[in-house]
C-alpha cells in the first residue's frame, strides 16, 4: 500500500534534527529521544499505521501467462512429436522460469566461464 514507511519517517526526522541543530544553538537530540522515536515507530508499524521497509507496486505477470507458455510447450511436442515425454516434462519448469524472469534462453544458459550455450530450433 502506498504511504509512509518506517525508513521514510526516520530519514524525515534526521533532516528535521539537522535543521534544528543548524537553526537553533540550544537544540538537542539525544539517545533517549532517539529511543523514544524508535519505540513510537515500532508501535506504529505493529498497528499498521506505517509500513515496514520499502513499498513498491507489484508487477503482475499472471497465472495465464505461465499457463499459456506451458500449454504451447506441450502442444508443440504433441504436434511435432518427442523422443521421450520425461525430458519434455522435465524441461517445462525451466522454460517457465526463463519466461517468468523475462530473460532470453541464452541469458539463462550463461554459465560461470562456460560461455553461452546455443540452442537449435
Amino acid at each position: 500500500r502506498p504511504g509512509p514507511s518506517k525508513s521514510t519517517s526516520v530519514s524525515g526526522v534526521v533532516d528535521w534534527v539537522s535543521y534544528g541543530r543548524f537553526q537553533f544553538e540550544n537544540y538537542t537530540y539525544d539517545a533517549r529521544a532517539a529511543l523514544r522515536l524508535q519505540t513510537f515507530l515500532d508501535n506504529c508499524a505493529k498497528q499498521k499505521r506505517i509500513s515496514k521497509g520499502t513499498w513498491s507496486e507489484r508487477v503482475f505477470i499472471g497465472f495465464l501467462l505461465f499457463s499459456r507458455i506451458s500449454r504451447s510447450w506441450i502442444k508443440y511436442h504433441l504436434e511435432e512429436g518427442t523422443a521421450g515425454w520425461d525430458k519434455t516434462i522435465a524441461r517445462l519448469p525451466s522454460i517457465v522460469l526463463v519466461a517468468g524472469c523475462m530473460a532470453r534462453a541464452g541469458d539463462a544458459a550463461v554459465g560461470k566461464g562456460s560461455g553461452v550455450q546455443r540452442f537449435r530450433r
